[in-house]
């Protein structure tokens, strides 16, 4: 997260507009997570370090076309 903020302070960009997409948990979804974005995990692949990592995130697709839904 140390390196997200300064990055969006200085654009001017709130992190609420923003959405993390990835499939780790412990890296994508908890910066999501600790920075105020909105989270999307995608579960498609097994990932050995997402294991036993208990991260909340707000919404879970399985492909990428499943965003598209929910984007439109």
């Amino acid at each position: 997260t140390n390196f997200i903020k300064p990055i969006l302070d200085e654009l001017k960009i709130d992190t609420t507009h923003i959405a993390m997409i990835g499939d780790r948990l412990n890296q994508d979804i908890q910066l999501a997570y600790e920075t105020g974005m909105l989270s999307i995990y995608i579960s498609a692949a097994a990932h050995e370090d997402n294991n036993g990592v208990d991260i909340p995130f707000d919404l879970e697709i399985r492909t990428l076309e499943e965003l598209v839904g929910l984007l439109s």
